[in-house]
């Protein structure tokens, strides 16, 4: 059975949002074990203050992560459909050779860091950085998006 250590806990009300899931199944998957249901999480204003949304269609598109700054930028998720390929791709691009730091960050052992909560950014088709997907809620450019899953507040999972 999978766990959920990984997960980030908020409070909206009655109401506990958990966000960080690696993929919509998982979020859908805990949503079923805790009698929840699937929710669109914002992180819009530079901050970790969520609010629920439905912007950017993430239940509808069965996606798990979103973020957007506006035309010319790009936002992949290591657990993200295509990170995989993107990444391989850096390994032969010639401008990453003298980008020794930001390669290994996003390659272990000559492999794509997929276990890694990595984002990279690349801005007019060219590698901006990389950061991780709780550090990106803090840009204030970037608009992110993440699947949750609300439950009922209870004394035991209440946030103190």
């Amino acid at each position: 059975m999978k766990t959920y250590s990984n997960l980030t806990k908020y409070q909206i009300g009655d109401e506990i949002i958990y966000t960080a899931f690696d993929s919509y199944q998982d979020a859908e998957d805990f949503a079923q074990r805790n009698n929840g249901e699937l929710v669109e999480v914002a992180f819009t204003d530079g901050n970790d203050n969520p609010r629920i949304s439905n912007e950017v269609g993430l239940i509808e598109k069965r996606e798990h992560f979103f973020a957007d700054a506006g035309p010319g930028y790009r936002f992949l998720h290591s657990k993200s459909e295509g990170f995989e390929e993107f990444a391989k791709d850096l390994q032969d691009h010639e401008t990453m050779r003298d980008r020794k730091g930001l390669m290994e960050e996003v390659f272990v052992d000559e492999k794509p860091q997929l276990a890694e909560d990595l984002v990279i950014i690349v801005k007019d088709g060219q590698i901006n950085n990389t950061v991780s997907r709780e550090y990106l809620k803090f840009n204030k450019l970037a608009k992110v998006y993440e699947i949750g899953v609300s439950v009922k507040a209870t004394p035991e999972n209440r946030i103190q």
